[in-house]
């Protein structure tokens, strides 16, 4: 009897010690891709920035924190484009694709954002401070004379960012579209996911205090971040692009956010997971994006 009850003790505390320390701080603090991250991998960033015209700048969110960016720069921009990546990621292993854009006649200004890469800020909360962030982003731009009030600007955001582009759209009037990649549509409906599949199965049965915790530690509302109702807000156009056989976010998301937004187009990319679409697609795929937001430019 002694043993069986130590072992329920032993086990009521390591629950306790998981829902108010571990499985919080898993969802509020991203790992972070900084510069000794590509430098173990042997990535030389050097190297990549190497052939573009760029310039390192950092700016301010409105609670303070530094957050590390980089504009890359064309000859006769047609329009600036702000970068979002996702969670756990880092500005740096978006240049060179987004290189295609600036060769194309696009500035690219991306960032790291909060608790990502060498941003500063101590938490991810998923789009609720981040949207502001973006906005943050546009006053820098044109506080420095890079964009100026004609300047059309094209959000496109890659998982996490495009969920933050979708909560961000409508907040400034020179948002006029978004290229969206494999995003969410309400946050709680993706933790609900992340419950459900490999070791976090367990947390499923105690969520609503972990969510509660995430809430107090973050210092923000899980069901205030839903970008399928922030994107009801937006008079621009939307381009979707999800993988069909999305292993992180269910393409379902994509079809949720899509019912919500007034303009859109949708390109699905076959057997495509959350990580691979853009390998899968190729050149095809590239060129699709490209010709999107070449056309949508000259429109405006």
């Amino acid at each position: 009897m002694l043993i069986i009850f130590l072992f329920i003790i032993l086990y009521l505390i390591t629950v306790s010690v998981y829902i108010i320390v571990i499985s919080p701080f898993i969802v509020l603090v991203p790992f972070r891709k900084n510069r000794l991250y590509f430098i173990k991998k042997n990535i030389n960033i050097n190297s990549i920035l190497n052939s573009l015209n760029y310039t390192i700048y950092h700016f301010y969110t409105n609670d303070g924190y530094k957050l590390h960016s980089i504009l890359l720069k064309a000859n006769n921009p047609k329009c600036t484009i702000i970068y979002l990546h996702g969670i756990s990621d880092s500005m740096y292993s978006h240049i060179n694709f987004m290189k295609n854009f600036v060769d194309s006649g696009f500035n690219v200004f991306l960032y790291d954002a909060r608790a990502h890469g060498e941003s500063e800020g101590l938490f991810c909360t998923y789009g609720s401070k981040e949207k502001y962030d973006v906005i943050n982003a546009i006053q820098f731009l044109k506080a420095n004379e890079l964009i100026d009030d004609n300047t059309i600007i094209v959000l496109y955001g890659t998982s996490l960012g495009g969920a933050v582009a979708l909560q961000a759209a409508s907040l400034h009037s020179q948002i006029k579209f978004c290229v969206i990649e494999s995003a969410f549509s309400d946050l709680k409906s993706i933790f609900i996911d992340y419950r459900s599949h490999g070791i976090f199965s367990i947390t499923k049965f105690f969520g609503f205090l972990i969510d509660k915790r995430i809430e107090n530690i973050g210092g923000f509302h899980i069901y205030d971040v839903v970008p399928k109702e922030s994107i009801k807000k937006f008079n621009g156009l939307v381009l979707y692009i999800h993988g069909s056989d999305d292993d992180r976010v269910n393409i379902k998301y994509m079809y949720e956010n899509i019912k919500n937004t007034k303009n859109y187009q949708k390109y699905i990319v076959n057997n495509g997971k959350h990580n691979d679409i853009r390998s899968l697609g190729g050149d095809n795929y590239i060129k699709f994006i490209l010709s999107f937001t070449d056309n949508i430019c000259r429109k405006e």
